[in-house]
């Protein structure tokens, strides 16, 4: 009498786990291709060009960083990054789903969502100014290079930070909360949320940008340790 009762509430329990698990190593591996394409990114440029600039009216340092036309094959390649960073926020925000959200719950999943959608069309604009500051600067003119570089700082080290804030705090919650991630990722992404804030004041501050790489360090770890859990299969109990 007693598998006859269970029976259902098995089939429901299965029912949950099998989207749950392929949600998640979705979530996975656009995380995956996400972080891989920023490495690249930022990586590549940086073994191009040297330390990044930025908060500077320089226009010397500028071209000096951005005059290697090669940048522009990292830019490129970044564009699929934030095409699959939507996907990630899309199919993670599926994966949250699987698990009993209240009202508000369910309603902070979407706007962690929407956040981190309209961070990576932040992302686009600012790869789509760095590589416009490559064709400027390569062209021989300073003509411009300024103030694109300075739309291209503002948009990245100014307002892309706080949608970055908004979609990670609300994520560490929710996930905590359901325990989508086990509890130190959860709490890392916590962290991590709070470090960026930090950053949003660099540039008002004029604070050297090497300091903004300790609250990057974070959201590192996080997207490692998250990508490797949701790879896996993500939380099935």
């Amino acid at each position: 009498m007693r598998a006859v009762t269970n029976q259902p509430h098995a089939d429901a329990t299965q029912a949950v786990r099998s989207p749950r698990r392929s949600f998640a190593r979705i979530a996975g591996a656009a995380l995956a291709v996400t972080f891989l394409l920023i490495m690249v990114e930022h990586g590549g440029a940086a073994l191009v060009a040297g330390q990044r600039v930025s908060g500077t009216s320089d226009v010397g340092a500028i071209r000096l960083f951005y005059g290697h036309p090669v940048l522009q094959l990292f830019f490129g390649l970044a564009g699929i990054g934030f095409i699959a960073m939507v996907f990630f926020g899309l199919s993670f925000r599926a994966y949250l789903r699987t698990f009993p959200l209240t009202a508000v719950e369910a309603l902070l999943v979407d706007f962690a969502t929407a956040a981190i959608v309209l961070e990576a069309a932040l992302i686009a604009i600012q790869i789509a100014l760095q590589a416009a500051l490559v064709q400027v600067v390569t062209s021989g003119t300073d003509g411009g290079v300024l103030a694109l570089f300075a739309s291209w700082d503002w948009i990245y080290n100014g307002s892309t930070y706080w949608f970055e804030v908004t979609w990670m705090a609300a994520w560490a919650f929710i996930a905590l909360r359901t325990g989508a991630l086990p509890k130190w990722i959860a709490i890392a992404g916590g962290i991590g949320a709070t470090s960026l804030l930090f950053n949003t004041t660099v540039l008002t501050f004029r604070i050297p940008d090497s300091y903004t790489l300790v609250p990057t360090a974070v959201l590192v770890v996080w997207m490692v340790a998250t990508l490797t859990h949701l790879a896996r299969g993500g939380t099935q109990n």
